[in-house]
């Protein structure tokens, strides 16, 4: 199955869940802005979500200081 992750097609496994694959690509869940098919994640969306072909997923890792 195909899906598109910051703006890369990537092949990735059927019926994985969004909390699998951002593990698989080592990013911090918890401190990490979600967009799904142009929708921005709640945390609680991203703990549910289950990524299907053609998804269209963005990650923003947030950053502060100064």
């Amino acid at each position: 199955m195909k899906i598109s992750f910051n703006g890369n097609e990537l092949e990735i496994t059927a019926n994985i869940t969004l909390v699998d694959f951002m593990d698989n690509k080592n990013l911090v869940f918890e401190h990490t802005l979600i967009e799904l098919n142009g929708k921005i994640l709640s945390k609680e969306e991203k703990h549910e979500a289950i990524l299907s072909d053609g998804d269209n997923v963005a990650a923003f890792t947030l950053v502060s200081g100064g």
